[in-house]
């Protein structure tokens, strides 16, 4: 068992469910993306099939999706479906592409989910396609989608996630609009039995499935979300909040630190989808945005923010000697802070020449320093992690 992960997959699953049907009084809507990172053997495959079977249950299981290929094919199944959750595992892979891409159609699936998920509140206009006009000739057609809920729920290993990460989707806007969620260590095993989904699961489930966005028969094509409301207080705490994300914006403005201040200008907008999400599982009927909810959103967004800078910081790198400059940090952080070089080495398994081009990079930048403990033939060089 893995209570992280099955928190992911469940609010996922939240967010999927109640798309295009209820928003805050700012247009926010329930859409995430939500990446948790688990290593081998932790079970990051039962919480995408127990929302499978929830789906399943209540008649929206082609809504589902395991992967996707390419941009293309995720803009022509949202314009068939107007919101969707997609479950990809190894998510590193896709972007590894993405990074490694040589032509642009890699890029596309980068490029549409940006603007899907900002397309949330608003219209989305797909790519122009080709068509035969009633006179034979061919003419070009926009497809539009109004409101457009796409959630994504990826699985990863937590080393190999941040390593596909580069610095233009760190600036970009797409890590800002993920939360990276890091799963518990993997637990004990135990003799478990199969069981179908709660039947309150299933009856909320079908209840959120079979909720008309709107009146009139034109709800699904142009829906008009319920606005869940405040609770007293709420609109306070969010002003408190605001105010809180705009300062950390400006400190990291200060330093032209474009990730940092990335991120904060996305952290409150993820604060309300969650508090948002935590309304509608506390009362899917009737949900008001508490204290509590709001209170709740808040803290796991500015955790998650923080959390995310700092692994951001360890791993992401532009190139291969920026990357291997930085595994040499790890390796020296995680060993306490003091390595001597012999011991460096075989760490690293690389070239003396090569150690020392990373070292001169590190002192330079001030992230490391070297120091000679020992005297004459004794004498050796010690890595040490930089205190300034």
């Amino acid at each position: 068992p893995n209570r992280v992960l099955a928190f992911a997959g469940a609010v996922t699953l939240t967010a999927f469910l109640t798309s295009r049907k209820f928003r805050d009084s700012s247009n926010v809507m329930t859409n995430l993306y939500l990446i948790a990172l688990a290593n081998s053997g932790s079970g990051k495959e039962h919480p995408r099939k127990v929302n499978q079977s929830i789906a399943y249950a209540a008649g929206l299981a082609d809504r589902i999706g395991d992967s996707f290929a390419s941009g293309e094919g995720i803009e022509d199944a949202m314009m068939y479906n107007r919101a969707m959750l997609f479950q990809p595992d190894e998510l590193d892979g896709v972007f590894s592409s993405i990074t490694r891409a040589q032509d642009g159609r890699n890029e596309m699936i980068m490029n549409v989910l940006l603007k899907m998920y900002s397309a949330s509140g608003s219209i989305y206009t797909a790519r122009a396609k080709a068509y035969n006009s009633r006179s034979g000739s061919p003419t070009m057609r926009s497809a539009v989608c109004d409101r457009p809920c796409l959630s994504l729920f990826g699985t990863a290993v937590p080393k190999y996630l941040y390593e596909s990460l580069n610095g233009r989707m760190l600036e970009n806007g797409f890590f800002a609009r993920t939360l990276i969620i890091e799963a518990d260590a993997r637990g004990r095993g135990q003799e478990a039995e199969y069981a179908e989904p709660p039947a309150t699961v299933v009856e909320t489930a079908k209840y959120w499935g079979d909720l008309l966005p709107g009146p009139g028969n034109l709800a699904d094509e142009h829906p008009d979300p319920a606005v869940v409301p405040f609770a007293p207080g709420v609109r306070e705490m969010y002003q408190q909040y605001r105010a809180e994300a705009d300062d950390q914006y400006a400190e990291n403005a200060d330093r032209h630190d474009l990730p940092a201040m990335a991120m904060w200008n996305r952290a409150f907008e993820k604060a309300r989808k969650l508090a948002l999400l935590y309304a509608l599982s506390g009362s899917p009927e009737s949900p008001v945005i508490t204290p509590d909810a709001a209170r709740w959103g808040w803290d796991l967004a500015t955790y998650q923010t923080r959390r995310q800078l700092y692994m951001a910081e360890r791993y992401v790198a532009d190139n291969p000697f920026h990357q291997a400059c930085l595994r040499l940090l790890r390796k020296l952080q995680d060993c306490g802070g003091r390595v001597p070089r012999r011991d460096m080495l075989r760490l690293l398994h690389v070239k003396g020449a090569d150690l020392e081009q990373f070292e001169e990079y590190l002192v330079s930048t001030g992230q490391m320093e070297v120091r000679y403990e020992g005297d004459g033939l004794k004498s050796r060089k010690v890595y040490y992690v930089s205190q300034k």
